[in-house]
């Protein structure tokens, strides 16, 4: 059983005061990434396995025989950013902008195996071969931006932006090869 969990919270706030005389303006920004993996890289070669098997053997059991491989890989992300600024003079300007990026990804083989049995194999009341994948992802993003402007002649402007990308590329296999049951 493969029971991973990443839990990552990760969050930044920025802000900017500017008051002037003439001029004030005032620039906030706030970005916040979060990159969560299991069993993942970005090569691609090595994955997580979680492998359940008998190989070679023979088994006599008093009642029922159960090979099973489970992967129950867990993440939880969440990742928040906010930004303020603020902007006073005659003439006043004030701009901000918030970023979050969450990046999740499960890549795990699961397999459960019975293989190349000798002898008598697997003498059993009922034999059972499982894979069972149960992997999940629960990621929340949140930007907030704001941003005001005062004066005689004023502007602001305020942009956020909230990115999840989320990929559970797993495989389950359960094979019965080559043995006598």
């Amino acid at each position: 059983t493969n029971d991973a969990e990443i839990d990552a919270y990760v969050g930044s706030v920025a802000g900017s005061l500017a008051i002037g005389g003439v001029v004030g303006v005032a620039v906030g920004i706030g970005f916040s990434l979060a990159e969560n993996f299991i069993g993942w890289n970005e090569s691609g070669d090595a994955k997580a396995q979680v492998f359940a098997y008998v190989d070679g053997s023979s088994i006599e059991a008093m009642g029922d025989l159960s090979i099973t491989a489970k992967n129950q890989a867990i993440i939880h992300s969440g990742v928040d950013a906010g930004a303020v600024a603020i902007g006073g003079g005659l003439v006043g300007g004030a701009a901000s902008g918030a970023g979050t990026d969450s990046v999740n990804r499960i890549e795990v083989d699961v397999i459960a195996l019975i293989a190349d049995t000798f002898g008598y194999g697997f003498i059993a009341q009922d034999v059972l071969v499982q894979a069972d994948d149960e992997a999940i992802i629960r990621a929340t993003t949140l930007a907030a931006s704001l941003a005001a402007s005062f004066g005689l002649f004023g502007g602001s402007v305020s942009i956020s932006v909230s990115l999840a990308d989320n990929s559970i590329a797993d495989s389950s296999i359960a094979l019965v090869d080559n043995a006598d049951i």
